[in-house]
């Protein structure tokens, strides 16, 4: 051979500077081993990701329901979960294939390591969880349902205003029963400084339309109808007094002015502690012999109203205030007439005197629950403390796993309320009176009621734990059931869900301020 031979082409790697793969693991088992670990550790960051972006959870609440929601965030769980267990337990693999197993000396703190870590690494992935984002969400959705009441807001007079039934026959003018509604949800919820002056304007122009149409012994279903009706009094009396609480913006009423507010409130207040009758329910008409004509809607408003009054300082403290009594005594009216259900949990329903046999009402059983606790925190409930917890467990237990005939709130369709039947609709004994159909909403009066509960005193660990479960899950259907009043022409959802939305924002306040 002549002249100079080219240099050796390198195709390997000098010897102490190659990495020998495995006995009997060929190098392709490596790469998928590597390759596997990175697309763990990958879709583990996307899936951890993702449910941080508002926007995406809003759409899928709002396009699908929650049910989509959760669907979706299970699956970002369970790929967050695996996704970092692969790529620990790869990237451990490829450090004791690679390194440790050509030091032996490290091997076996290597393994112990490994084993100890894989633990905290578990429970670290179980713990990553998105960023919460329910407070905007939630003041985003009250400021949707205050606008869309304001809109339906129409000007009675020169100096009355109030609120439309339904927003398809505008052409009727203000409605009293809606008007009380509406102003109850919301005064009920929490005012900004920018709102507040509109608001005070309009909730002063709805009181003087609700005064002006007042007959001697309150209102009736109908402006004008000289059959007064006790839940109508109860939610004209829960406005008059949550427009006499405190207000860090605006008070509603003038110093000079809140003398007249009061003697109004306790003219409504007498009215209904004279409907009271002598076993504590309340009956829609006037007490009589006949403790048939007591009604569990007509209790829990009369009820609202004492407590919605007693809230408030200024009433709370004047000398004509009596009815600490009148309230146990409702409380324990309501707790003699829960009815046990087909599966062994109790309930209410609009008849204490007539079970029935179909489904559940959960509208009225929260809307109890709510007064019940309301009582608790304000009265106390003894002798009945155990009684209530009794119920307490119950209920929630219900609206987290539901039963045969009761579905659990993650999963029950916002619209599936009961409504009073025709045979409830009659009071034996008064043939020229009958009960309007009321629908008893459950979204809006459980978030209420769940909230309530969670500033009770004498919960148990576990009860605290269930509560926030049951909270979170509320809050993140708003939007949903938001969607639903925006869509609605009859406005009184939108009230109630104002009042059960406020509730909650108010309480959350006082346990996380």
């Amino acid at each position: 051979m002549t002249g100079k031979e080219s240099p050796k082409k390198l195709t390997e790697l000098p010897a102490p500077y190659a990495a020998e793969p495995a006995p009997g693991l060929p190098p392709w088992f490596l790469k998928a081993v590597a390759w596997t670990g990175a697309l763990g550790v990958l879709t583990a960051n996307l899936s951890v990701l993702l449910p941080h972006i508002a926007s995406l959870r809003t759409a899928l609440q709002e396009s699908f329901g929650l049910i989509a929601f959760e669907s979706f965030s299970s699956a970002a769980g369970v790929l967050t979960v695996l996704g970092l267990g692969a790529g620990y337990f790869c990237g451990c693999a490829l450090i004791y294939f690679l390194w440790i197993r050509r030091h032996l000396k490290f091997k076996l703190p290597f393994l112990i390591g490994a084993g100890v870590l894989a633990p905290f690494v578990f429970f670290l992935s179980l713990s990553l969880r998105p960023a919460s984002d329910l407070g905007p969400m939630q003041s985003g959705r009250l400021g949707e349902l205050l606008a869309m009441v304001d809109q339906n807001y129409v000007r009675a007079g020169a100096d009355h205003g109030g609120y439309w039934f339904a927003t398809d026959n505008a052409a009727m003018g203000p409605q009293g029963w809606t008007t009380a509604q509406v102003l109850a949800g919301v005064l009920q919820a929490p005012s900004s400084a920018e709102s507040r002056p509109q608001t005070v304007e309009r909730v002063r122009r709805s009181l003087a339309y609700i005064e002006s149409i007042r007959q001697p012994t309150g209102w009736g279903y109908q402006d004008g109808a000289r059959t007064t009706v006790t839940e109508i009094i109860g939610w004209v009396a829960t406005a008059e007094a949550l427009a006499l609480q405190s207000d860090p913006h605006q008070p509603v009423w003038t110093p000079a002015e809140e003398g007249q507010a009061k003697d109004r409130l306790f003219t409504d207040l007498r009215e209904l502690a004279g409907r009271q009758h002598s076993d504590g329910g309340w009956g829609p008409l006037s007490p009589t012999s006949a403790r048939e004509h007591q009604r569990t809607y007509s209790t829990v408003v009369s009820l609202m109203a004492f407590l919605a009054a007693r809230d408030a300082d200024i009433v709370r403290g004047d000398a004509r205030w009596i009815w600490d009594n009148d309230i146990r005594r409702g409380a324990r009216w309501l707790m003699l007439n829960a009815t046990e259900g087909q599966e062994g949990a109790k309930g209410w329903w609009p008849n204490p005197y007539v079970r029935r046999t179909d489904g559940d009402c959960l509208g009225l059983t929260s809307q109890v629950m709510y007064v019940l606790a309301h009582i608790d925190r304000s009265l106390g409930l003894r002798p009945y403390d155990a009684a209530f917890a009794e119920l307490r467990t119950g209920y929630l237990g219900r609206l987290r796993e539901g039963d045969g005939q009761f579905a659990s709130i993650q999963k029950r369709p916002l619209d599936m309320n009961c409504q009073l039947q025709d045979s409830e609709s009659y009071l034996f004994g008064q043939p020229d009176f009958t009960l309007e159909r009321s629908t008893f909403l459950w979204y809006p009066w459980t978030m209420a009621a769940v909230s309530e509960l969670s500033r009770s005193p004498r919960l148990s660990a576990d009860e605290r734990k269930r509560l926030a479960v049951l909270d979170d899950i509320l809050t993140r259907r708003l939007p949903e059931m938001t969607q639903k009043d925006l869509e609605n022409t009859v406005l009184y959802p939108t009230a109630e869900t104002l009042f059960g939305l406020g509730v909650r924002m108010r309480n959350d306040a006082v346990l996380n301020p």
